[in-house]
């Protein structure tokens, strides 16, 4: 029977956190080779995203919507697009038909270079006006992705990686609609909750942009948890172990509890809902875990599209 809905932020992160991986078949055991679904557990948590009309709506909330990690939220921003279009089998850039026949579905997902190069306005921050196609008539908000990574070695170089355009958020502005932030990352750390704290999400908190941001209640922070890599890459990457994953989750989650920003960033912990699912490579997940990702980001956008924080405007974060 269908789940009731949500009553509160924290009643939707527990039936996220707390839910369970079905197999279809019911003689399987956790396999992810074998199809799966993902149940919540005590109220509604979307699957899929709502029509392209509802995710422009939801999105146009927000002046700037900005995914901030690595590979993981490049799927996860490629899954918002989308959702944009409604399109959930392709991407409308592809001008090869190599690309066109194998970055589809699942494929484009993958971490193949051909698939990833397939759609070109998916590297910056971009107002939705100006990606071709008209996504979204009467609406004004920018989105995109950039990544933080200073110390990936990639090639032999060092790789500054991006990091916010802090110069394009205004939350003093009274037009300005508020900014919606998605974070993500550890990876590229090799799962130093330290390391990723100080060197990607203090540098964020720290910004006098950010503070303005959050003293104003015109931002939505949500902190998307480790995800659980197979076994099966254990040997190779050690570092991204299930139980290496969980204690860096342990470990992030107390330094922003210590943070005086806490009460106004949200976990979405999807750890229940990536293990023993398919991936592309026993990390990436494919087009169900991506749209269900998506969903419910969404969905908390919409139903709590700002935190509401207790503290007195004599009280406010200073800078």
């Amino acid at each position: 029977r269908p789940l009731p809905k949500c009553s509160s932020v924290a009643d939707y992160q527990s039936s996220i956190k707390f839910g369970s991986r079905r197999w279809l078949n019911a003689t399987d055991d956790a396999d992810e080779s074998v199809p799966s679904i993902f149940e919540p557990n005590g109220c509604y948590a979307p699957a899929i995203p709502p029509p392209k009309g509802e995710v422009c709506r939801i999105l146009d909330q927000y002046s700037s919507v900005i995914f901030h990690g690595d590979s993981l939220s490049r799927h996860l921003r490629l899954a918002f697009y989308m959702a944009l279009r409604g399109n959930y089998t392709h991407t409308p850039f592809m001008d090869l038909d190599d690309v066109a026949t194998k970055c589809k579905c699942d494929g484009l997902f993958s971490e193949s270079r051909l698939c990833r190069n397939s759609e070109p306005y998916f590297g910056d921050q971009i107002n939705v006006n100006d990606i071709p196609g008209n996504l979204c008539p009467g609406s004004n908000f920018s989105i995109g992705q950039v990544e933080n990574f200073p110390f990936l070695e990639r090639r032999g170089q060092d790789n500054p990686g991006k990091f916010i355009r802090w110069d394009e958020i205004e939350c003093e502005r009274s037009t300005y609609k508020g900014l919606l932030l998605v974070l993500q990352g550890g990876l590229h750390w090799k799962m130093n909750a330290t390391e990723t704290y100080e060197n990607m999400i203090r540098p964020i908190l720290d910004h006098q942009k950010y503070r303005d941001c959050f003293n104003r209640q015109k931002v939505r922070t949500i902190w998307l948890s480790a995800t659980s890599q197979s076994t099966k890459l254990d040997d190779r990457f050690p570092h991204q172990s299930r139980a290496s994953a969980l204690a860096f989750e342990h470990e992030i989650q107390s330094l922003l509890d210590a943070s005086q920003f806490a009460e106004g960033i949200t976990t979405l912990d999807w750890w229940s809902m990536t293990a023993d699912s398919p991936t592309s490579d026993g990390l990436h997940s494919l087009t169900d875990v991506n749209l269900a990702k998506t969903a419910q980001v969404l969905y908390l956008a919409d139903r709590w599209p700002f935190h509401k924080f207790r503290r007195s405007e004599t009280n406010e974060i200073q800078s």
